[in-house]
């Protein structure tokens, strides 16, 4: 019996010693979490180059739970935190002046939610993918948006009053789309690259229409 016993102990004990080894690495990684919580204010840290202070809840000594961040170069974070990354709802404050307002994943902001600009344009975006942008400058679009730029389906109000409502690609109006003018006259048809270009159609402001192809901006032939 005592000889079974040792034989049992020396299986276990390397495999208890691979078990402990596995749970710190995923304790590390921030998979799971202990339970000692904590409240500190104004806790300093150094990580590399950058130097911030810490007001808010840390588990196991982590930064986790509801807190804000404030860092040596005046940007500041203020919302959920997970294992020392942004999660959840949360502001940004940019020392350059702009801020956003939204969520956050793994210590990246997801885009859905709201910027604000340092001179005061703003940027809403939703889950869909859907944005809406004002400018302080008059002018606004709602609609597809990505890192390029206006993408897809949207709108486009200009400052003047023209609109224009279509497809874009990298922030210009490409393929089909509809131009009305504040003058009263009015383009449906084919862009490329912001200007019209290919098939399309003019009514003019007394209802009359002119068919054609257009280069460029340019039109090359006319439909009767």
């Amino acid at each position: 019996m005592a000889e079974f016993i040792k034989k049992a102990i020396r299986i276990i004990s390397p495999m208890a010693v691979f078990a402990g080894i596995v749970l710190c690495a995923l304790y590390a990684l921030g998979f799971i979490y202990g339970t000692t919580v904590k409240q500190v204010s104004d806790k300093e840290y150094t990580d590399g180059e950058f130097t911030y202070t810490y007001t808010g809840m840390l588990l196991d000594g982590k930064l986790n739970g509801a807190g804000e961040i404030i860092f040596s170069n005046g940007d500041r974070y203020t919302g959920g935190l997970e294992a020392w990354r942004f999660e959840g709802d949360g502001i940004f404050f940019s020392a350059d002046g702009w801020r956003y307002e939204g969520e956050f994943s793994k210590g990246q902001m997801t885009g859905k939610g709201k910027f604000y600009g340092a001179n005061g344009d703003t940027l809403t975006q939703d889950p869909d993918n859907f944005s809406e942008f004002v400018s302080i400058a008059g002018w606004k679009y709602s609609g597809g948006f990505n890192e390029w730029g206006q993408s897809g389906t949207g709108k486009f109000v200009f400052a003047d009053g023209a609109v224009y409502e279509g497809e874009f690609v990298r922030g210009l109006a490409e393929g089909h789309g509809v131009y009305h003018n504040p003058e009263g006259w009015s383009y449906d048809g084919n862009f490329q690259r912001g200007v019209i270009n290919g098939d399309g159609m003019i009514r003019q402001k007394d209802g009359k229409t002119i068919s054609g192809v257009w280069a460029l901006g340019v039109q090359v032939t006319r439909h009767d």
